[in-house]
Parts: C-alpha cells; sequence; structure tokens
C-alpha cells in the first residue's frame, strides 16, 4: 500500500455532508494541503473536499507503531514525496 505506485485515484473525492475530521484542498492529482475542521479556505483553482470521520493523510517518512490498526471504514489518501496523490481507498485495499 505504501508503494510509490500508479494507483486509480477516484477523484474529484465525493462530497460528505455528515460530519468528518479532515479537509482537503487539492488540484487534479496534487494535494495542496489537509486541513483539520470545517474551515479550509476555499479558492477557484483549488477543489475542496471533506472527507468522512475517520480519514488520514499519509505522507513519505510518517512513523507509525507497528501495532496501529484503523478501523475498516477509515479512508486513506496517500501522497508521495511530490504531493501527488496516489492512493484514495481502504487501509487494508
Amino acid at each position: 500500500m505504501m508503494m510509490d505506485a500508479h494507483v486509480p485515484v477516484g477523484l474529484p473525492f465525493a462530497a460528505y455532508e455528515q460530519s468528518h475530521t479532515l479537509a482537503v484542498r487539492y488540484t487534479g492529482r496534487r494535494l495542496v494541503d489537509d486541513i483539520a475542521g470545517e474551515d479550509a479556505p476555499q479558492g477557484d483553482f483549488v477543489c475542496v473536499s471533506d472527507l468522512p470521520t475517520p480519514s488520514r493523510v499519509v505522507r513519505p517518512g510518517m512513523l507509525w507503531p507497528s501495532n496501529i490498526a484503523f478501523p475498516t471504514n477509515t479512508l486513506i489518501v496517500i501522497v508521495n514525496a511530490d504531493n501527488t496523490i496516489i492512493y484514495v481507498g481502504a487501509p487494508n485495499a
């Protein structure tokens, strides 16, 4: 899952109206930033999506405990060193 391979990414993200913990701004496949909460600044060239609870953005170099387990309904967004989104989906996919 953590390899820098081209994985089909379902963009744009679906809009969520329910509670969420993370908002992302992206243009094309490039992640601009991820912001906790509902107050993501908006721009006319950037898409803004609220991700469902729970969601995680995984970046290169992040250290995780070896026994970490995400709930099966977690949405994982993986980006490479260039902030290109390379994976969106479940943690065990």
